[in-house]
């Protein structure tokens, strides 16, 4: 008997597809046509873009088989008239005219270290750097991430940590000329685990109706299990604290505050223990519709249409949504950042976009350019919480993609309205 029947017995179990509206008293929502403006991209936003993106999303698969050692990564670049063309890096030039893939807008790069050699000396540093500690018994960085434009390894820490990292780089033969340091102070606020408004809400199994004050996320993608028990996806960390296993409607009118409405469901299949972010939750009544959309906020008619999974490419635009805080939309800068969490045995591999997120935004849906489904919000360098009120944000959020859960959770399918 698997996770689910285990959970569920013979229930069938339902999800939460949409939210109560936003008050008058929340933090302000934006529509995704808006986040978009605000991006700055709605420039690049062409049916022919999209296109050449999708078709480079299907094809790295190929392109890394193709290549092996000498693929040195693949990204999205636009010319002086906003078209979008794929660059491919390789650490020695090779032939590949005749790959479906390659097209005429197609640009070659040299680079001197390969792609799946950068994850391997990355997840070697990561192995000392992410368990160091600097002189105030403090994490020494904060995350270890891949630049794959500039084909190098990324540590990313306190200015005053610098040292005492090139120390350690140096004393376990790193080749230094593979890495750069750049300043990060803050290691990233869970956006679940704060007071926040959002659209679920969480406790303990014998929380009443009624009740102020829990923990906050937004639920995210509707999924099936096993083809017939319907489930929803949302960020793993929101059921860290195993004992606030149930999941509540929020009904608080303002966006500061929780207040349980009607229990949905348990928490299920939860890979945060194992370095991905991500879990489901499902409902115990049936007493909810589970839709193949994602539904915006200051409209009850405004609808995401959810498509299948695929990878993301750095330089593309991505868009996310979170309870609190709506959509925003930027830039793609990294899938490769390694992040560990004093609560988790096992680090975790996210991927980075220019856009910021609050408190409560946790498990929202993050969706590529071309509405593909590639992730949930994880976690913000917006610590104080007030500075991401506005369409777009110049901060920083962290997203766990989806391909990893599905990995380990392979049988559970999202609820698509496209193929």
């Amino acid at each position: 008997m698997n996770f689910l029947k285990k959970a569920l017995l013979s229930t069938l179990i339902t999800s939460i597809c949409s939210v109560a509206a936003a008050s008058e008293n929340e933090v302000e929502k934006f529509t995704l046509k808006q986040a978009i403006a605000a991006s700055g991209m709605e420039a690049y936003d062409t049916d022919q873009n999209n296109e050449l993106i999708q078709n480079a999303n299907k094809s790295e698969p190929e392109l890394q088989r193709d290549l092996g050692e000498n693929y040195g990564g693949t990204w999205i670049d636009y010319d002086e008239n906003n078209n979008a063309f794929q660059v491919i890096a390789i650490t020695k030039p090779v032939n590949l005219e005749k790959q479906a893939y390659v097209n005429k807008s197609t640009q070659f790069k040299i680079a001197k270290y390969g792609y799946p050699l950068l994850r391997r000396i990355q997840e070697e540093a990561a192995d000392t750097l992410l368990y160091a500690y600097d002189s105030n018994n403090k994490q020494l960085i904060q995350s270890i991430d891949i630049d794959i434009p500039k084909n190098t390894i990324v540590v990313n820490a306190s200015e005053k940590n610098f040292p005492k990292v090139i120390s350690i780089l140096k004393d376990q033969s790193f080749d230094l000329n593979m890495f750069e340091l750049r300043v990060q102070e803050d290691s990233g606020v869970e956006t679940g685990d704060l007071y926040g408004g959002t659209r679920v809400t969480y406790g303990l199994p014998n929380t009443s109706p009624g009740t102020w004050g829990g923990p906050l996320c937004t639920a995210g993608f509707n999924a099936f299990a096993d083809g017939i028990y319907p489930v929803v996806l949302t960020a793993g960390h929101c059921n860290k604290n195993l004992a606030l296993s149930h999941v509540f409607f929020n009904i608080a009118p303002s966006g500061q505050y929780s207040n349980s409405g009607d229990y949905i469901g348990q928490f299920l299949a939860n890979k945060y223990g194992e370095g991905v972010d991500a879990a489901l939750f499902g409902n115990t009544g049936n007493h909810n519709t589970h839709s193949a959309a994602i539904l915006s906020p200051n409209s009850s008619v405004q609808y995401n249409d959810v498509i299948p999974v695929t990878s993301a490419l750095v330089n593309t635009r991505v868009c996310g949504f979170g309870g609190t805080s709506g959509w925003k939309c930027a830039k793609l800068s990294s899938i490769d950042q390694l992040r560990n969490r004093p609560d988790a045995p096992r680090s975790f591999r996210l991927a980075i976009v220019d856009f910021c997120s609050l408190i409560g935004d946790s498990g929202g849906p993050v969706l590529s350019a071309t509405n593909n489904a590639i992730g949930l919000l994880s976690s913000t360098e917006n610590s104080n919480g007030s500075n991401c009120a506005t369409v777009g944000g110049t901060l920083r959020t962290a997203f766990q993609t989806l391909t990893p859960y599905f990995a380990k959770v392979n049988n559970v399918k999202l609820l698509l309205n496209k193929p």
